[in-house]
C-alpha cells in the first residue's frame, strides 16, 4: 500500500510539472540558432551577376552561411551605375537579406532613392528585389518624383521601367 501511494504521489507530482517558460524557450532557441558570423559596424558587398554590386553598411550584421541569410540593424546601402554615379541608395532600421536571391526585406524608417530618376520611396516595410529592380509593400508608402508625390497602400513597382501600381491612393499631386 505504501509503495502504491508513493508511486501515485510521484505520478501526480511529475504530471503537474511542465516546462512553459517562454523566456527559457527563447533563450534556448537563440543558443541553437546562432549566426555563423556577426559583425559590428560592418561593410558588406552584395555581389550580383552581370550587375554592379550593392555596398551595405550596418551597425550589426549577422550572416547564416547555410541559409544564405543576412540580418542587419541600422542599414544603409548604395549601388552605383557603370559610370560611378549613384543608381540606388537606401536605408532602414532592420533588414533580412537573402544573399542567394538578392531580395531585401527592409523594416522601420525605410527610404529608397534613385537620384537619376528623382525618385524617393518612404515606408515602414518594403521588399526590394535588387536583382529584378522591383519593390513591393502592403504598408502606407509615400512616393515622390519629378512632377509630384503620391501616398497610398499596396505598392508594386518596377524601378527599371518606372511603373508604379498603388491599389489604394490616399493623397497625392501630379503635374501634367
Amino acid at each position: 500500500m505504501k509503495k502504491s501511494l508513493l508511486i501515485l504521489s510521484l505520478i501526480i507530482i511529475l504530471s503537474s510539472c511542465s516546462l512553459d517558460d517562454q523566456e527559457y524557450t527563447a533563450q534556448r532557441a537563440q543558443e541553437i540558432e546562432r549566426a555563423d558570423i556577426v559583425l559590428t559596424n560592418a561593410v558588406y558587398t552584395l555581389a550580383q551577376e552581370n550587375e554592379e554590386p550593392i555596398r551595405l553598411e550596418s551597425g550589426t550584421l549577422s550572416y547564416w552561411i547555410d541559409s544564405d541569410r543576412i540580418e542587419a540593424e541600422r542599414i544603409s546601402f548604395i549601388q552605383l551605375d557603370g559610370d560611378g554615379n549613384t543608381a540606388v541608395r537606401g536605408s532602414a532600421d532592420n533588414a533580412v537579406i537573402d544573399s542567394s536571391t538578392k531580395v531585401m526585406d527592409l523594416e522601420g524608417n525605410v527610404r529608397l532613392e534613385s537620384p537619376k530618376d528623382d525618385l524617393s520611396i518612404s515606408t515602414q516595410y518594403l521588399i526590394f528585389d535588387t536583382h529584378n529592380s522591383t519593390v513591393s509593400s502592403e504598408d502606407e508608402v509615400s512616393i515622390s518624383f519629378d512632377g509630384g508625390s503620391i501616398t497610398g497602400y499596396n505598392l508594386s513597382a518596377d524601378l527599371i521601367r518606372l511603373r508604379f501600381d498603388i491599389q489604394n491612393i490616399t493623397s497625392g499631386e501630379v503635374e501634367i
